[in-house]
């Protein structure tokens, strides 16, 4: 997955500032071997906040499906934000996909490289925003799921949206829900 995706590329950052410490490279390679360090350095960046988005959309993505959801949410806007922010991560994702690390190498060695990363940057961090946004959010659900259920007073929001994800899984949400009663 993402997480080898990011540890190999770290490998191969380490080995190019590795290599660029020696003074003995023709300026050619050097400066090749510096635009691939950059290269695999915003991939490392890119592919390390696509991993927390990602992870963050796993999390909450199931409490959506539930049908009373938008009586319980405080800001009426969420679900929308949601669905907004799973289709415009969806279609960026995918460009990702189709193009590998194309899409890296397109960018890098341009004039304008530090705008198009910056703009890369900015919008996964908008879309973490988003995240944060909507897990916030999540909590209005829980403190009603806990007004009506007051076992779960001992849950944190995490676990809640453990829980919530496993609704569908009843073995594993048994599983899961034991040892928070015991």
């Amino acid at each position: 997955g993402i997480k080898g995706i990011i540890s190999k590329l770290s490998g191969h950052h380490a080995m190019c500032t590795s290599m660029l410490s020696n003074p003995d490279y023709p300026e050619e390679f050097t400066r090749d071997l510096r635009s691939l360090a950059k290269l695999v350095f915003v991939s490392v960046d890119v592919f390390s906040l696509v991993q927390i988005i990602q992870n963050k959309l796993i999390k909450f993505s199931p409490i959506f499906k539930f049908r009373d959801l938008e009586r319980y949410v405080q800001k009426k806007d969420t679900p929308v934000i949601f669905t907004k922010l799973r289709e415009d991560f969806k279609k960026f994702f995918n460009q990702i996909e189709e193009r590998k690390m194309k899409i890296f190498i397109d960018i890098i060695g341009t004039e304008d490289e530090d705008i198009k990363i910056s703009d890369m940057v900015t919008k996964l961090q908008n879309f973490d925003k988003h995240c944060d946004y909507i897990i916030s959010n999540l909590s209005t659900v829980f403190k009603e799921i806990r007004n009506i259920c007051p076992r779960f007073n001992f849950c944190t929001d995490e676990q809640m949206m453990a829980l919530c994800s496993l609704i569908k899984f009843p073995k594993s949400f048994l599983a899961a829900l034991v040892p928070l009663f015991q």
